[in-house]
């Protein structure tokens, strides 16, 4: 085998193992900036401290990523079957045969694995379904039946179009903390391209936007989507909040409202204030005895995950 393939195994091999024990990662987690690691591996160093060794975020979460274990487990296979103990050290034997085998294999690979996603979208019935679809910025020409762009963040939204890195991460916004709460499709702009150019509306399941750039994969917008189909409570349902000193406070706003939250001008349940400087804090908390008041991160983050996060974690 030579270098070419033991290259092409090394990048791999990269790609997929754990930056704290160096293998090749088991039960590959997740953690909120998106970095992963073997769940062993994260939660002994969560132990020490809950940040990322890599980054140094704030780990507010785990998600386990069954599908990057299927790939690790292909991955051994192949190893096996070049006769390859260790991608890093190459053999003695060698043939350029091998390396263009092993190259054409992956391309192989890859393209079955397009075409078979493809086949199945091209499969399925064109949906007749009404796509009502929010994008900033540039909209191209549409000419598909009952697929139409709106200019404004309604209830009868059902698609919002967002820019995406290849996981499927967005910046957070207030587009995107309403599209969640709307319970809409937050789809990547491929979705949309790809609708264009085969003249209907696909399925948005490999399009669909997975978590933020904070709080990594969480899954929220998906989550959110399949709670309403289910006709369930939303997030912030009976919650009565009242916002002070928050320069965001027309966002927070829009947001307890968005999720079927009360906002009063005075309550007892919750207080949400901003990130003022501790001495502000102290204030507010000598001013709101015996109430609960939290940070606006906490609607926020309990947004981006769909759920409702622990107090206490966003108490002043």
């Amino acid at each position: 085998m030579t270098t070419t393939t033991n290259s092409v195994l090394d990048a791999m091999q990269r790609e997929l193992q754990c930056s704290v024990c160096m293998s090749l990662m088991k039960q590959p987690t997740s953690i909120s900036c998106a970095h992963m690691f073997c769940k062993q591996c994260i939660e002994t160093k969560m132990q020490q401290k809950a940040t990322c060794p890599l980054c140094n975020h704030l780990i507010k979460q785990l998600h386990p990523m069954p599908n990057i274990q299927i790939i690790i487990d292909e991955f051994i296979k192949l190893k096996q079957e070049y006769q390859v103990d260790d991608p890093f050290i190459d053999p003695a034997s060698s043939s350029t045969e091998e390396d263009k085998t092993l190259i054409t294999s992956l391309d192989i690979k890859k393209a079955q694995a397009r075409a078979a996603l493809q086949a199945q979208e091209n499969s399925l019935p064109v949906q007749e379904k009404e796509c009502r679809i929010l994008k900033k910025g540039h909209k191209p020409e549409l000419n598909i039946p009952n697929m139409t762009f709106v200019d404004k963040m309604n209830t009868e939204v059902t698609h919002i179009v967002l820019p995406a890195d290849k996981h499927n991460i967005v910046d957070r916004s207030l587009t995107y903390y309403l599209g969640i709460l709307y319970g809409c499709f937050i789809v990547n702009e491929q979705w949309l391209e790809n609708c264009i150019k085969r003249g209907h509306i696909i399925p948005e399941s490999r399009y669909e936007i997975s978590g933020d750039r904070e709080m990594g994969r969480t899954g929220a917008p998906e989550k959110a989507r399949k709670n309403k189909e289910a006709k369930k409570p939303n997030l912030f349902r009976g919650l009565k909040v009242c916002i002070i000193d928050d320069d965001l406070q027309r966002q927070v706003e829009k947001c307890i409202l968005a999720g079927g939250g009360i906002v009063e001008d005075s309550c007892q349940d919750v207080i949400v204030c901003s990130d003022d400087p501790e001495s502000k804090r102290q204030e507010l908390k000598d001013r709101f005895t015996h109430r609960t008041l939290l940070l606006k991160s906490w609607i926020f983050d309990s947004i981006c995950n769909f759920e409702l996060l622990k107090k206490d974690d966003y108490c002043l």
